[in-house]
């Protein structure tokens, strides 16, 4: 039996809330910085375990990469036209407070309750899971 392909990549959309060290500072193998090049690290190694124990069976499911569109928000902020390019939403740490009401966080927090009445899949980090308890 032929193995399946591989699912198309995972696309996400990262809201990147910084601009400094540690989290887009760039590297050799990310030039986003660090925190993406863990990230990217850890869905690989995922990713690579399961499509070993998907191969130990017949017909496995086959699991593709995951892809990142990084969109700065802090300041002016750059977003996505449209979420509906995408499989889900990141929104990573920051150096500023959440309760903070700087427009480059309340339009972010304007974003995230549109994101929670769309029930697009969003995941924050630190700073990120702040601002969707604060706002979602």
């Amino acid at each position: 039996m032929a193995t399946p392909a591989p699912a198309p990549p995972l696309r996400l959309a990262v809201l990147s809330c910084e601009d400094s060290a540690p989290y887009l500072t760039s590297s050799k193998v990310c030039p986003t910085g660090p925190v993406l090049e863990l990230l990217q690290q850890t869905f690989d190694g995922a990713l690579e375990a399961c499509n070993n124990r998907a191969g130990e069976g017949e017909g496995g499911a086959r699991f593709g990469c995951v892809d990142f569109d990084v969109f700065s928000v802090k300041g002016e902020g750059s977003y996505p036209s449209s979420f509906d390019q995408y499989d889900g939403v990141l929104i990573p740490g920051s150096l500023s407070s959440s309760y903070e009401k700087s427009p480059w966080i309340v339009k972010l927090g304007e974003t995230v309750k549109k994101l929670h009445e769309e029930k697009v899949k969003t995941v924050g980090i630190c700073f990120g899971h702040q601002i969707l308890a604060h706002y979602g």
